[in-house]
């Protein structure tokens, strides 16, 4: 198989751990902002979105001098040549696939937690409700949390912190940035944060763009964000129709079927990505490296 040649354009160098020590400290004015604005009498849902905001305006203040002295490598990673709407299918699409196959895996683990705690002979059902009784909240959390979320830490992990690991070799820089960004999120949903993280940075590489990651997070979120604000599921015991066995077999086949999806998605590359970065790295064909 042909080998593609080095870029000699110049790479993308930064500092990981300065980017990592300012979304820290993102994170840290947005905890103490939202413990302030709950303390003195602000919706506690407000809170967390306001608190979310201010750490984002934070985290692009910290960045703007790290991506100014690199634009010339850090810009081609907008600029996109290739099938837009293909793209964003594409993106939008692993969004969804990922996002369900998380939900369907909260309900393995809820199915799993009723065959063991409801005898046998009894039934269950999982009822869904959906019904958006705090539209104003929601529309603060789409801006906030699908919008403005997605890209500063789009920018930061993949745009950044997986460009800069990238002659340490591809597999490296995917594993390391992913783990990276899935210790920045809260201790429940690191696994969720890595996996989506591994989809994400092949998707970046593949695409050579940096839109694909901003859109498939963005997708995430926002059902994340509707799930949240909207979405409520219970089980309802009783002689019913769902037995938590079914759900089980249902979950288990529905997130193989997402996680398939997922890596499909991701395997497509932008025509013509054989021989060129995403951003100006000495990346060459994955399997020189093996």
């Amino acid at each position: 198989m042909a080998v593609c040649p080095r870029s000699r354009s110049p790479r993308i160098r930064v500092s990981i751990a300065l980017v990592l020590l300012f979304q820290v400290s993102a994170l840290f004015l947005r905890s103490v902002s939202e413990l302030w604005l709950s303390r003195h009498g602000t919706d506690p849902v407000a809170a967390k979105y306001f608190g979310a905001l201010l750490g984002i305006v934070a985290l692009g203040i910290f960045l703007t001098p790290v991506i100014c002295s690199i634009w010339p490598a850090f810009s081609q990673q907008f600029r996109h040549s290739g099938s837009r709407l293909r793209l964003i299918a594409a993106s939008m699409t692993l969004g969804v696939a990922l996002w369900v196959a998380n939900a369907q895996l909260l309900l393995l683990l809820s199915a799993l937690d009723w065959l063991t705690v409801v005898e046998h002979s009894h039934s269950a059902r999982l009822i869904y409700q959906f019904e958006c009784s705090r539209d104003v909240m929601l529309l603060l959390a789409i801006p906030v949390m699908a919008m403005a979320t997605p890209a500063i830490e789009e920018i930061c992990n993949r745009g950044l912190i997986l460009q800069a690991l990238l002659p340490k070799g591809r597999f490296c820089a995917i594993l390391i940035s992913s783990a990276m960004f899935a210790l920045l999120h809260k201790p429940g949903t690191y696994a969720t944060a890595f996996v989506f993280g591994l989809f994400v940075s092949v998707l970046a590489l593949n695409w050579r763009s940096l839109w694909g990651p901003i859109i498939a997070h963005g997708t995430f979120n926002l059902l994340v964000e509707l799930d949240r604000t909207c979405l409520s599921a219970y089980w309802l015991p009783g002689r019913l129709q769902w037995q938590a066995g079914n759900a089980l077999v249902h979950s288990i086949s529905l997130l193989i079927v997402c996680l398939c999806t997922a890596c499909l998605l991701v395997s497509i590359r932008r025509p013509g990505a054989t021989c060129k970065s995403i951003a100006p790295t000495a990346w060459t064909d994955f399997s020189k490296k093996k």
